[in-house]
This record gives structure tokens, sequence and C-alpha cells, in this order.
């Protein structure tokens, strides 16, 4: 099943127009500085960590990819993203989120044999 791009952008839209999208790149951005100084990595080092994505991972990601995707029209609603804009202003909820991002950069094998 492959994205209906129309309404990926749609939902990709509507995350803009409520915030949203900003809240969560900030927030993105933060992790990955905290990861890169933690961890002692350069940004070279979390790219090459990016180019040695297996196949296998590329094809489950798409697969998840293919079963959200229906889910991905109700993705536009501004309520929604009202909501989930309001609840990204909660600390508890992003700083779990920052630690789960950062941990998944540290725990990644490149990272844990560069620390070694």
């Amino acid at each position: 099943m492959s994205l209906d791009q129309k309404a990926l952008f749609d939902a990709v839209a509507c995350a803009h127009r409520n915030g949203v999208l900003q809240k969560t790149m900030v927030l993105l951005g933060e992790a990955i500085e905290e990861a890169l100084e933690e961890g002692n990595l350069t940004t070279y080092e979390l790219l090459h960590m990016l180019d040695d994505v297996e196949d296998a991972t590329l094809a489950a990601a798409d697969g998840v990819l293919g079963m959200v995707g229906g889910f991905i029209p109700l993705a536009a609603s501004d309520n929604l993203m009202a909501l989930l804009a309001y609840l990204l202003n909660d600390p508890n909820i992003t700083s779990g989120m920052k630690q789960k991002v950062k941990e998944a950069i540290l725990n990644h094998p490149v990272a844990e044999s560069l620390e070694g």
C-alpha cells in the first residue's frame, strides 16, 4: 500500500499550522545535540549511523508506514493537532521524548563501537 501523498501533505500542513511541526523539530534538535555531547560524537559520525541503516530496518519502517497509512488522513484534524501542540508544552512529555531519541542514538551499534 503506497502512501497517499495528498493526505500526507495535508497532515503535515495541519501539524505546521498548529505548531506541532515546529515543536517537534525543536525537541528533536535538542535531543540530537544532547546525544552528540553525551556520546562525544560528531555530526559526521551521526550521519554515518544513518548511512549504516540495514535494509531490513528500512523494510520494517516501510511496513509500519504501510499499516498506518490509512490513518494519515485522520492526522489532518486541527483538533487533534491542537491537542498534540498542547501536550508538547508539557515538560514531562517532552523530556521523555527527548530521552527516547537520545537513547536510540546512543544505543546504535556504531555509537557503541565509537565509545569503546
